[in-house]
């Protein structure tokens, strides 16, 4: 399918923050190793990150590798258009080193058997008092785990493709992670903070 980014493409924007969240536990107790580069892979068309937080500490990473698999803005118009996209969960990686491979376990994400999430945007509206914000809804896949979650974002005002935005999502309705323990200080919270920063391609003229 033909792939139309209208100037409102915007709406594609956020949808990324669907995406799952991350774990700031590290099992074995250990040391931790120095923070390292977070790098989207040069194919994905912008950049994917979360934050979890315990009582004892954040952690952030991102989802190097995902892509766009429909974007139509029917006239232009935001409020009609439907974006879906995909996220490769076996590239997810810890900006502190030694966490990745934790969460690529089945301890949290379980990329062996659940390896990717399919995220649907769709019902954008403009914000109330916020030039070129919009809200949208967003319905997030993984594995056989179905969540409908509100997103937030806004297009750069120099370039109407760049898209920013955020959203919170919960890591234990898409089966991400044991449930959160407040007796215990490792445990993760169950919000993860999800932000966005991508440019939409521009279409080809005709």
């Amino acid at each position: 399918m033909a792939l139309r980014y209208a100037r409102s493409a915007a709406v594609a924007g956020l949808l990324l923050a669907l995406v799952l969240p991350l774990s700031a536990q590290r099992p074995d107790g250990g040391q931790r190793p120095p923070q390292q580069p977070l790098v989207s892979d040069p194919s994905s068309p912008g950049t994917i990150a979360f934050t979890g937080k315990s009582a004892s500490h954040a952690s952030s990473g991102i989802f190097p590798k995902w892509k766009f698999t429909r974007v139509e803005i029917p006239e232009g118009d935001m409020t009609k258009g439907v974006v879906e996209l995909e996220i490769d969960l076996t590239t997810v990686t810890a900006e502190k080193g030694g966490l990745t491979n934790h969460l690529r376990s089945g301890d949290f994400f379980d990329v062996v058997s659940r390896p990717k999430a399919l995220v649907r945007i769709e019902g954008a509206t403009p914000v109330e008092g916020q030039e070129r914000g919009y809200d949208a809804k967003a319905t997030v896949v993984v594995g056989d785990a179905r969540v409908t979650l509100p997103v937030r974002f806004f297009t750069a005002p120099d370039d109407p493709n760049h898209i920013r935005g955020e959203a919170v999502v919960s890591r234990t309705r898409l089966k991400v992670g044991a449930p959160y323990d407040p007796n215990n200080q490792r445990s993760v919270e169950d919000s993860v903070r999800v932000t966005i920063d991508a440019k939409l391609p521009t279409p080809n003229p005709g």
